[in-house]
């Protein structure tokens, strides 16, 4: 009997990860969350107070029972990263089990502890640093049945990590990659370079020993997607502002929290003389961000945009009389306030670019089509120039073939038999497994 493996989410779906990882009696989970698009509907359908209500409303499973039904105990708690659909599941823990330890990064920690307000103290967090070399710290997690080492990882938000998981009783090595991308700031500024994507680190740690598992992020699979980098997104930014040369512009991204799209946005104002201006709470991300992994690791991405501004009442009526000078982030849920609370004048006319890495469905509960039906109804031209926050299909599959894992398990996608066959059709040497939900898998 080696390691088991249990998908309590993120199969079939598109977010909502959660995994857990048992040995020796003895339970792991890795992500705790919840398919938001899920969530969204059932709220629209009117259910109240929902999210205090996840185990109530079969959106996490019950870990008491799950405890009982295993007969093991849950030890810890790994998130891989802050978007919601990874984390927000751990509200439904029930008061009496809401001492398992948490163990995530730095921002993970504290923008998780910022978006759950005063509920956050009830739980037992962890930061666990990020670092180019985790084992040489020493920064990972260890204990007589596993050890985890943590590795930063290029996505949407900082601090993001997969997870090397070495099964120390049955002696085997899973990757759980969360969720990733390679063709972000990130790793064509810092971890390409320096050599140090996870999968590169993975394998020299490892040095001979093979990995057994390979949970990966296949999210990109089969969408109808244009293969685009923050390299596209810069050149399409800049060209509408030259077409637009006299206009006020916006840029909507998903959240805040995407410093590598805000900072792909600055490279553009910087070459454009445009003032970029932030539209939101966006102090509260400065001031994780200052504490993050990310800016102890990626120094030269971060620093630029801590002194970004935000928009006041007097940085109002600049943009008011100098629409042509500024390039405005706003988010979806502050576009509309913002638009209603500039002259007519200004706004009619105006540019407004969405650019996402994430599906507007997954974060946000509503569709790209209504969002810009919305937006146009203003006089507002739209465009779009997005970058995905997910690692390509043929870049995943360069990784595999680096790896040679003996089992790949493709989850956070709609299309997972479709992945199999596309894996298989590469000839690698590595069976694939396509995880059901609620089903064991013994590695």
């Amino acid at each position: 009997m080696g390691v088991e493996i249990k998908f309590l989410g993120g199969v079939r779906q598109i977010g909502g990860n959660m995994l857990i990882f048992i040995t020796s009696g003895i339970g792991y989970i890795f992500d705790f969350g919840v398919n938001m698009a899920l969530l969204k509907r059932k709220e629209r359908l009117g259910i109240r107070k929902i999210r205090e209500k996840l185990r109530e409303h079969g959106l996490i499973p019950d870990i008491e029972m799950l405890e009982e039904e295993h007969h093991i105990k849950i030890k810890a708690i790994f998130i891989s990263h802050g978007h919601m659909d990874h984390w927000q599941g751990i509200k439904g823990l029930p008061p009496r089990r809401r001492g398992i330890p948490i163990y995530c990064s730095p921002f993970t920690c504290e923008w998780v502890k910022r978006q759950m307000g005063k509920e956050a103290h009830e739980f037992n967090f962890k930061k666990l640093n990020l670092t180019l070399d985790p084992v040489g710290e020493k920064r990972f997690y260890d204990d007589e049945k596993i050890r985890v080492v943590p590795f930063i990882v290029d996505h949407s938000i900082p601090d993001a990590c997969s997870f090397l998981i070495i099964d120390k009783v049955h002696n085997k090595r899973i990757i759980y990659t969360g969720d990733f991308r390679d063709h972000g700031p990130l790793s064509q500024q810092v971890l390409e370079p320096r050599q140090s994507q996870f999968w590169t680190y993975f394998k020299n740690y490892l040095k001979s020993s093979s990995v057994d598992a390979f949970i990966c992020d296949a999210t990109n699979y089969s969408d109808i997607i244009k293969y685009n980098t923050e390299e596209d997104v810069e050149y399409d930014v800049r060209r509408l502002i030259n077409a637009f040369g006299e206009s006020l512009i916006f840029v909507v991204i998903s959240t805040l929290s995407d410093i590598y799209r805000i900072h792909t946005i600055c490279k553009v104002c910087q070459k454009t003389h445009r003032n970029i201006r932030i539209d939101g709470e966006y102090g509260q991300v400065v001031n994780i961000l200052k504490d993050s992994s990310t800016y102890s690791i990626a120094s030269g991405i971060v620093s630029p945009l801590l002194n970004l501004k935000v928009i006041d009442s007097h940085e109002r009526q600049e943009i008011e009389r100098n629409p042509q000078k500024f390039l405005i982030i706003s988010t979806p849920h502050r576009i509309f306030r913002l638009i209603s609370g500039v002259s007519r004048d200004i706004i009619e006319g105006s540019c407004c670019i969405i650019s996402t890495s994430e599906h507007f469905v997954e974060e946000l509960g509503i569709s790209t089509k209504d969002f810009k039906d919305e937006i146009s109804s203003y006089g507002v031209q739209v465009y779009e120039s997005h970058a995905s926050g997910h690692v390509y299909p043929d870049r995943m599959m360069s990784i595999i073939e680096a790896l040679q894992p003996s089992t790949v398990y493709p989850i956070h996608t709609n299309y997972p038999e479709g992945v199999a066959k596309f894996i298989r059709g590469h000839r690698v040497p590595t069976e694939v497994c396509i995880p059901q939900l609620n089903e064991r898998y013994v590695v």
